[in-house]
């Protein structure tokens, strides 16, 4: 009578303990498992193709700030080489000291160009580049995620505007955030070549390469931590790597400087107030976490609850990535630029905690037993799907929106510009962010500075400060300063900028070309 209670008591806890179906039970049991695995994953990611390449064709025109200059750029090498010199930026060091910093993510953008029009053919770059992020995420998904998550997953990247929006945009960070994809999966499986020429790639098409380098220490923190073995190769393969990378650029050594004053001086001065950042350079807010990545937090609170409940037992490359995870997601609070990169990697983490959590004991076992609350469970996560792909949807609407309006009357005025302002002439600009518009629609003419304000700033000091109170409307005769120091005799505001008024109260000035959010002017005495 004891062994056979004992021999229920066993049954008991073995069903309880058995691993989890949930919701998964349901589809994986409503076909052959290979053919359904198959099916499912061909979908999402094919889902996840129309979704790249519907928020790409949201706006007629591009996405960002620097789409124009980077696509120009990639024309330029074509037809001229490697640039050695940059004569559009007047008053930034790159007129000294150029250094094409994304240079092969350039060299790559060059078939791009031959479409009929450049900036279709930067649409489809970004297309493309966006698509081949997919692929790799997919890769890692199929390399440590159980194969009944990965379509959730492939779904899962898809439910943010936000991200799908800086996808969208023609710069190298989609590279960067790939080729960081594939740095961590090499530096995981100690695949030394490999990472190798992901770290020399990295390094000429993007300023953070050399940030590989805190990847692979992370990675071999934790497996010394989780394996006692420090795979010290890594780190010099990695170090090689980065140098050999900036020793072959075509604008060494100015190279090491575009590095120093990107990766050093930026997050330093900006912290400071020194000069005017970017929106991607401010901190992320709470707020805008939930709001624009919504399964960021709930996927780290379920994270959460099951190693409180379930203890399950955690691989190596869970162990990385949950580091990864941790220091982007931090970096965040200081950048926005850092989610956009962390977005991919806590993703892969949550699959990941999940296929260890589906392959170990667990406690929750009796749950999938009920199959009112498989189907009540796989229920309402579908209709908590369909609520994040329709609020993706509208939140893609009102980017595309924004930036059909603001490049849309970039377009116009730099289309003006090319037609009627004399070739070379040096032109004004109220904002930093101007001339990337501006170079990549009008090349002819040249402007103050381009990309970043830590070029002009670093060089010219007293001439940054001068032109960034100018712009403010805080010189009392800016006709006089334009005149006769920055010697133009063109310029265009924003009607964001006090200046504009200034401007528009002084006879002195002709208004040329005007819209609802800014104008071209000339000085006429």
């Amino acid at each position: 009578m004891s062994m056979g209670a004992s021999g229920l008591k066993h049954q008991f806890v073995y069903e309880v303990t058995k691993p989890p179906k949930f919701f998964l039970e349901v589809y994986l049991n409503c076909m052959p498992k290979h053919t359904l695995s198959k099916i499912v994953i061909i979908l999402a990611f094919l889902v996840g193709v129309v979704a790249i390449i519907f928020t790409q064709f949201a706006t007629p025109t591009l996405y960002g700030t620097d789409s124009y200059l980077h696509i120009r750029m990639a024309e330029l090498i074509k037809n001229s080489g490697p640039l050695n010199e940059f004569h559009w930026a007047k008053f930034s060091v790159f007129s000294k000291y150029f250094a094409d910093k994304e240079f092969l993510y350039h060299v790559i953008l060059i078939p791009f160009t031959l479409a009929p029009d450049i900036f279709f053919g930067a649409k489809l770059a970004s297309c493309f580049f966006g698509v081949l992020f997919l692929f790799i995420f997919f890769f890692l998904l199929r390399k440590y995620v159980s194969t009944s998550l990965i379509p959730i997953f492939i779904l899962a990247v898809l439910f943010s505007a936000n991200f799908l929006c800086s996808l969208s945009i023609t710069r190298p960070m989609t590279l960067a955030i790939s080729l960081s994809l594939l740095a961590a999966y090499f530096l995981i499986e100690k695949r030394l070549w490999a990472i190798g020429i992901i770290t020399v790639i990295y390094c000429l098409s993007h300023v953070s390469g050399p940030y590989i380098l805190f990847y692979a220490l992370a990675t071999e923190t934790v497996r010394y931590i989780a394996k006692r073995e420090f795979y010290s190769k890594s780190l010099i393969v990695v170090s090689f790597s980065i140098l050999l990378a900036y020793l072959i650029h075509p604008n060494f050594p100015n190279n090491f400087l575009a590095f120093y004053l990107n990766g050093v001086l930026i997050p330093v001065q900006g912290l400071k107030g020194a000069f005017e950042l970017g929106g991607e350079h401010l901190p992320l807010t709470t707020r805008e976490l939930l709001t624009n990545y919504p399964l960021i937090i709930p996927g780290m609170l379920l994270i959460l609850l099951l190693s409180i409940f379930s203890g399950a037992k955690t691989r190596f490359v869970t162990q990385v990535l949950a580091v990864y995870s941790t220091i982007f997601l931090l970096l965040s609070f200081v950048s926005h630029r850092y989610i956009v990169h962390s977005y991919p990697f806590i993703l892969l983490f949550i699959a990941s905690y999940l296929s260890d959590y589906l392959r170990g004991d667990s406690a929750f076992g009796a749950f999938a037993k009920n199959r009112f609350l498989t189907f009540g469970s796989m229920a309402t996560l579908s209709l908590l799907a369909i609520a994040l792909a329709f609020k993706t949807v509208a939140d893609i609407d009102l980017y595309a929106a924004f930036f059909e309006k603001r490049n849309g009357h970039y377009e116009r005025m730099g289309e003006w510009m090319a037609e009627n302002i004399p070739k070379g002439e040096l032109m004004f600009h109220t904002g930093w962010i101007d001339s990337s518009f501006f170079i990549g629609i009008n090349p002819k003419n040249d402007y103050f500075l381009a990309l970043h304000p830590i070029y002009m700033y670093w060089g010219e000091r007293e001439i940054y400060n001068l032109y960034k109170r100018l712009s403010w409307g805080q010189v009392r005769d800016p006709y006089s300063v334009l005149k006769y120091v920055f010697r133009v005799n063109y310029g265009y505001a924003r009607k964001d900028y006090s200046l504009s008024r200034q401007i528009k109260d002084d006879e002195r000035f002709k208004i040329l070309k005007e819209d609802a959010k800014g104008f071209i002017f000339k000085l006429i005495k």
